[in-house]
């Protein structure tokens, strides 16, 4: 009988552990909403840059190539082969360059989020620690009971 009142009792406490805990996370979800805006709003803006930028890059290097009959004695001496050569390494290398940018952009996003994700993670394990305590110690809730009950 004192038994399943007490089951009952524990099973309250850990109903209101969690009910504070969605508490706790309700703070935090405005703070993650935001940061997720801004770090997709930071990945367009990247690509976009980025596509500009390679659109330019590549009508300049269509422009090193000449038209016509000089362009006929271009493709005749080799100089023409030399440009294609010159522009597929300087693709190459902003195609590198690029990717190095995303990749540093990525590695701040995930060091933003870390503080955030340690905060989430640092309640949950208090949550469980709390949880397991009344599950542990069933004096602790009669305790907790007393102090609810006194209003102290």
């Amino acid at each position: 009988m004192i038994g399943a009142r007490m089951s009952g009792v524990i099973r309250g406490y850990v109903i209101e552990v969690e009910r504070v805990l969605k508490g706790r996370m309700a703070t935090l979800a405005p703070k993650k909403s935001r940061m997720k805006e801004r770090h997709c709003a930071a990945r367009q803006e990247l690509k976009e840059r980025q596509a500009l930028r390679r659109a330019e890059e590549t009508k300049e290097r269509a422009g090193r190539f000449r038209k016509g009959a000089l362009g006929l004695w271009d493709w005749v001496t080799g100089t023409t082969k030399q440009i294609r050569k010159d522009n597929e390494c300087g693709a190459y290398e902003a195609v590198l360059r690029d990717d190095r940018a995303r990749d540093a952009q990525i590695s701040a996003k995930l060091e933003q989020r870390k503080y955030l994700k340690l905060r989430i993670m640092e309640m949950k394990r208090t949550q469980s620690a709390e949880n397991s305590q009344l599950m542990d110690c069933p004096h602790r809730v009669v305790w907790l009971n007393c102090q609810r009950i006194t209003g102290r």
